[in-house]
């Protein structure tokens, strides 16, 4: 099993954009990548929601994505970013 300060070095180590969210769409977790790609800190990101960052017509699939988030499983999808 891995443990959190490995898992964190491994979502950091990534090119990708990645954040975890709570079930309400909140932002827990940003890695540097997801920061840079805002043109933010992740400090900025943190207790955001995921609506204040996403493009309007991203919404449905994100409302329908919800209560999957809520199962605990991991989920992928692209969307636009808005930059402020």
């Amino acid at each position: 099993m891995i443990d959190a300060k490995s898992l964190i070095e491994m979502l950091e180590s990534s090119y990708d954009g990645i954040w975890i969210t709570d079930g309400n769409g909140r932002i827990l977790f940003a890695n540097s990548a997801n920061a840079s790609l805002l043109g933010v800190t992740k400090e900025d990101l943190m207790g955001k929601s995921t609506e204040e960052l996403l493009e309007k017509r991203s919404f449905p699939t994100l409302c329908a994505l919800r209560p999957l988030s809520r199962s605990g499983r991991p989920l992928r999808f692209a969307t636009t970013i808005i930059r402020s």
